[in-house]
């Protein structure tokens, strides 16, 4: 277990970080404007909002951490 923490911390850092900041800032952004508007859409809009959000992290963060080199020794036939 202690290796994946290592490995998961070290694509991490190998991230890009300023592309990641203005995803965090215009994601608590929009959380944060929805908030606010709570009162005419009702709570449900930032519930969906806050649920996305989270799974476009995930998504972010699983597909800069894919070896996309499997996939162009695999389909490479196919790419051409």
């Amino acid at each position: 277990m202690r290796s994946f923490k290592v490995t998961f911390l070290e694509r991490l850092k190998r991230m890009d970080g300023i592309l990641l900041f203005c995803t965090t800032i215009l994601s608590l952004a929009s959380l944060v404007v929805i908030f606010g508007a709570m009162e005419n859409f009702g709570k449900s809009k930032f519930v969906m909002q806050t649920a996305m959000t989270v799974l476009g992290f995930v998504i972010i963060f699983a597909i800069a951490n894919f070896d996309y080199k499997y996939i162009i020794d695999k389909l490479y036939i196919v790419a051409f």
